[in-house]
This record gives C-alpha cells, sequence and structure tokens, in this order.
C-alpha cells in the first residue's frame, strides 16, 4: 500500500485527498523529525477507508478508529496522555452516532449518550 506523507496531498473543495493529480488511495502519515508517528489515516479513492491513528509527540496513542467510504464506523476512542480514557464514540455502519461516552481525568463518567431505539 501506498504511504506518503499528509503534506503531500493536495486538497479539494470538498477536503478530499488527491496525490499527484488522482484522488489518492494509500495511507497518509504525520511524522516528528525523527521518523516517529504522530498520525496515520487511510484513503481509498480520496474517502476516509479503513484505520486512523494519532499519537502525542511523545508516542502514546491518544484517537483509534475506523472510516468507511468517508465515515467513521464501529468504536473510535481518544485517550487522555496519561493512557485513561477521555471519549469512546459508537458508530453504526451508515456513520450514525449510536452511543458517547466521556470521562474526566479521574475517570468519572461526564456523559454518557445512547441513541433511542428507531431513531
Amino acid at each position: 500500500m501506498l504511504r506518503v506523507q499528509e503534506d503531500d496531498l493536495e486538497w479539494d473543495d470538498n477536503n478530499l485527498p488527491s496525490y499527484q493529480g488522482e484522488p489518492f488511495t494509500g495511507e497518509s502519515v504525520e511524522t516528528t523529525n525523527d521518523g516517529r508517528l504522530l498520525s496515520l489515516t487511510t484513503y481509498v479513492d480520496g474517502l476516509d477507508e479503513g484505520p486512523f491513528r494519532v499519537w502525542s509527540g511523545d508516542g502514546v496513542l491518544v484517537v483509534e478508529g475506523t472510516s468507511r467510504r468517508g465515515r467513521a464506523v464501529g468504536v473510535s476512542r481518544e485517550w487522555y496522555p496519561s493512557g485513561a480514557p477521555k471519549i469512546e464514540r459508537e458508530y453504526s455502519e451508515q456513520g450514525e452516532l449510536l452511543r458517547y461516552r466521556s470521562w474526566d481525568e479521574d475517570g468519572t463518567v461526564t456523559e454518557d449518550y445512547v441513541r433511542p431505539s428507531g431513531g
């Protein structure tokens, strides 16, 4: 799979990436000066498709999720730098938000939303 630096992508008016004049298919990465990953996003024909991840400057995973056809699907998670959970979102296969939970840094739930059935 083609892997390019995010800075090498061009973005159209709809915020879709292209590479060398074509809708981008592959992995886009951002790295530190010494080559450590800061972000990774997978694209197919210019749409987010597959895993995405973001790391802090010191290498701690802080965001992780999956996209299909440009929409978040499944479970995406965010963490505080300490590794404690920060936000968890659950999406349907169509990208509809089904559940949202958030925590403060001490682990106390600050929000817990569940989409009503049938809605």
